[in-house]
């Protein structure tokens, strides 16, 4: 959702995304939906949750949220806000794999945009990704580190915050 998140900037590997925006990046049922379409009836034949640095979705809660847009704190909207940024990508991975119309069909990898360092950065890709192999480009920083799974690549949660989508990466 975040302008400043440009996909020509990830790289030639993004030339043909699909891309999907919303608040925070975060995987819901309208993205699945969105995802399904796109992998059944268009093609996709992987799948990549990027979120990024710097996100205001990580910077609030949806309390505030609640209070700011007016729908009060009593409400039941809930509007994904994080912490980790890092959890935030593998609990949206977690929310793919699991799902009982993907079930590890195809390959989910998850990154984060670095907004100041202009830098794609793996927190867990799929072995079966295209990038588990990928040879480094400019600007990019996609390393091999198996199937997703609950820790973050680096083991170390450093990085700050979240936005992106789901990409198409082409066929193989």
């Amino acid at each position: 959702m975040d302008p400043r998140v440009r996909v020509d900037d990830f790289g030639p590997a993004f030339r043909d995304a699909f891309v999907f925006r919303n608040a925070g990046g975060r995987v819901t049922w309208d993205t699945l939906r969105s995802v399904l379409v796109a992998w059944r009836a268009l093609g996709v034949t992987e799948l990549v949750v990027v979120h990024h640095t710097e996100c205001r979705m990580n910077q609030l809660t949806d309390d505030q949220l609640r209070q700011a847009t007016g729908i009060g704190t009593g409400a039941n909207m809930d509007f994904l806000t994080f912490t980790d940024l890092e959890r935030s990508v593998l609990d949206d991975l977690s929310l793919l794999q699991r799902s009982a119309y993907i079930a590890n069909a195809v390959p989910v990898s998850g990154f984060v945009w670095d907004l100041r360092r202009a830098e794609l950065r793996a927190v867990a890709v799929d072995e079966r990704s295209r990038f588990a192999t990928a040879p480094r480009g400019a600007g990019s920083k996609v390393e091999r580190v198996g199937r997703p799974s609950t820790t973050p690549a680096s083991g170390r949660a450093t990085i700050s915050v979240p936005t992106g989508g789901i990409w198409r990466l082409g066929r193989r």
